[in-house]
């Protein structure tokens, strides 16, 4: 008889493997990443998150787990990329519009950013 270990994934849980490996699901929830929850959700068979957590990043459609739909997770990125309105795309735009201009012209003139400079910046974002 096979075990197999489904976890169940708390605000406090920590990720042990992946790119957001040591960073807690509050942390990932706070700056944006719910394409990466949301992944980790519908691309995993063996973790799932508390149902408040799910609501909070719009999953409606739950899966049965263990077990995986790579085909719900298409659907949910194209929910959520509908629900933006056009406003909010626009200011993406041309934030990061602005922001590639910035960099662009700061390298022809050889300055070049420390690393402290890049994390005040993204510490800065709106």
């Amino acid at each position: 008889m096979d075990v197999i270990r489904l976890r169940t994934m708390a605000r406090l849980s920590r990720f042990d493997g992946g790119r957001a490996v040591g960073l807690r699901v509050q942390d990932l929830l706070n700056t944006g990443q719910l394409p990466y929850l949301a992944a980790a959700y519908y691309n995993y068979s063996n973790i799932s998150f508390l149902d408040d957590i799910l609501d909070e990043m719009g999953i409606t459609d739950r899966i049965e787990k263990p077990g995986t739909n790579a085909e719900l997770f298409r659907e949910w990125k194209k929910k959520r990329s509908a629900s933006k309105t056009d406003m909010e795309r626009i200011k993406g735009y041309s934030y990061h519009k602005k922001q590639r201009k910035a960099n662009t012209a700061a390298h022809e003139h050889g300055v070049h950013m420390s690393k402290s400079h890049h994390a005040f910046k993204n510490r800065t974002k709106l």
